[in-house]
């Protein structure tokens, strides 16, 4: 949903000032590739998505969210301005090939009624790569290859991501997540990045019940082996 700003101005020199203001504040869209994959974490679907960044200065400003169909499955990434009192939080976490990985955490604040003790939830999650360089120059833009939209982000016990490289997978991002309630269940993601960009490559779930379930991806994203581990 687009929102227009009207604003009634006789001096010249404050609408221009207005207008400047506006462009730095707002961040830059434009239509990628085909190519830009983006993995959404509540559904656990590969999706395609032709939303990218331009300039990665206004890549906390907006909230991604997902676009389903009928069939709950997504369908693409649309841009909204940030909930009430909710801040991004934007670290650039690694980089591959000479392009930037951004991890960006969407927070809101949680009452407390101490003030020197000041809390907050994640609501959102999303990992972006840069994709190559344009001839046009200036920042690269970034495509979104993962997102995390958490209905309880009051039962995220632990959220992180680290870097890992094996025989089998030289470069890897892992992001893991556990949950707490009624029993301590998790949940792992694993990309690989290629010269096309960032590859789902495993998902695994862990329940102290159920026990492991670890899915593996094709280049394609599409799951070609599944494995199942159960507790003793």
């Amino acid at each position: 949903m687009q929102q227009k700003i009207v604003v009634f101005m006789t001096n010249p020199l404050l609408h221009a000032f207005f207008i400047l203001i506006f462009s730095f504040s707002l961040p830059q869209l434009h239509a990628g590739t085909p190519e830009s994959r983006c993995f959404d974490a509540s559904s656990n679907q590969l999706f395609f998505t032709a939303q990218v960044i331009d300039d990665y200065s206004g890549l906390g400003s907006q909230i991604p969210q997902i676009k389903y169909n009928s069939q709950g499955s997504p369908t693409d990434l649309i841009w909204m301005s940030l909930p009430k009192k909710a801040v991004a939080d934007v670290e650039e976490i690694g980089s591959y090939m000479g392009r930037s990985i951004y991890r960006v955490r969407y927070k809101t604040p949680v009452d407390n009624p101490e003030p020197d003790d000041q809390q907050s939830e994640v609501i959102c999650t999303m990992l972006a790569l840069e994709l190559p360089q344009t001839a046009k120059g200036g920042s690269p833009p970034l495509s979104p290859f993962f997102v995390d939209k958490d209905e309880d982000p009051s039962g995220v016990r632990h959220f992180d991501s680290l870097f890992t490289s094996s025989k089998d997978q030289p470069f890897a991002l892992s992001i893991n997540k556990s949950m707490s309630g009624t029993g301590l269940y998790s949940y792992t993601w694993t990309f690989l990045f290629l010269s096309d960009g960032a590859h789902i490559a495993e998902r695994s779930t862990f329940g102290r019940k159920e026990g492991t379930k670890t899915y593996h991806y094709d280049k394609s994203g599409k799951i070609v082996k599944t494995q199942t581990s159960e507790n003793k």
